[in-house]
């Protein structure tokens, strides 16, 4: 029984304390969602302005959880770049150096990851111990209790000591798949070929390359959500079904439209299955039947002196 109790929090601890996008996506598998599959051009990253001070580690994984309401997101996803196209990881911390988890401020880096490492990772080491020394009751009271401060160490904890110099490195991480050089188009239409089950395409380019991938994934029925910064006769936002700007992807706003444009395109595609078509085929095939019956009727209809000569030498 103590052993079935220790894995049951183990367990409970996992699903409370971890709210990441893996989680997310475990939680989504249903059958009735549609696979949805993710391409991204690093030259397409959201301005400056946008963004602020957010890593590229936080863009990316915003931009999954966006692309992730859409339906069951396929992973890894796929990211394109050039050789020549460098790209800042994330911006620099700058002073004063404030702890996102009590909001003090500090002149330095080093000071700050000294509180850090002396004062709040002794404190989530208490919490661990509480958490695997509680079963029953007491185990679901306090993984409530406890979740939110262990997810906020977590973010905390990437912010301060999992920045990586690398940008490609930061997007590894969020769960892409890089590739470097090569046609861009090339590699997602044989992307596209090899996942046959993808009913819906996120695609974040401002590239007019990508207008053609557009054209075909219509004609073989995938519906596409286009994300870019480019508007009217300059962007590939108006080829695609939907489109978005970064603003609404890191501000939740794609989260949350999400289903609801999922719904029209369903609701959308059960009409046209129950909408009634004029065939004029099928006129001319029930005019025809519609002719012979009347005259086999008034065939039989005749009375008995308009009979054939044939038929009454016959009976005679």
């Amino acid at each position: 029984m103590k052993l079935s109790h220790q894995i049951n929090s183990l367990y409970l601890f996992h699903l409370l304390s971890r709210k990441t996008l893996s989680t997310s996506a475990s939680t989504s598998t249903s059958p009735s969602l549609s696979s949805v599959a993710l391409f991204w051009d690093l030259k397409s990253i959201p301005p400056t302005s946008t963004y602020r001070r957010l890593s590229l580690y936080d863009i990316s994984v915003r931009l999954r959880l966006a692309a992730a309401s859409f339906g069951h997101l396929l992973s890894p996803s796929l990211a394109f770049s050039s050789p020549s196209h460098r790209i800042s990881p994330s911006p620099p911390l700058q002073p004063p150096f404030r702890c996102r988890l009590c909001g003090r401020a500090f002149p330095s880096h080093q000071t700050l990851t000294h509180h850090f490492t002396s004062v709040h990772s002794p404190e989530h080491e208490r919490r661990l111990q509480r958490l695997g020394s509680a079963t029953g009751r007491r185990l679901c009271i306090l993984s409530g209790q406890l979740s939110l401060n262990l997810s906020r160490y977590e973010k905390a904890y990437r912010e301060l000591f999992g920045r990586c110099e690398n940008a490609i490195d930061e997007v590894k991480r969020a769960g892409f798949r890089v590739l470097v050089g090569g046609d861009k188009t090339v590699h997602l239409c044989r992307e596209l070929e090899n996942q046959q089950r993808v009913k819906f395409a996120v695609i974040v380019s401002d590239d007019l390359e990508f207008v053609r991938v557009l054209i075909k994934m219509r004609r073989k029925g995938v519906k596409s959500v286009v994300i870019g910064e480019l508007k009217g006769d300059n962007g590939i936002k108006r080829h695609g079904d939907v489109g978005f700007c970064w603003r609404e992807v890191l501000g939740g706003k794609v989260k949350e439209e999400g289903p609801k444009v999922v719904a029209r395109w369903r609701e959308k595609e059960l009409l046209e299955r129950l909408e009634w078509r004029y065939d004029p085929r099928q006129d001319d095939k029930e005019e025809l039947l519609s002719t012979e019956n009347t005259g086999e009727e008034k065939a039989k209809g005749k009375p008995w002196w308009k009979l054939d000569n044939g038929f009454s030498n016959q009976e005679c």
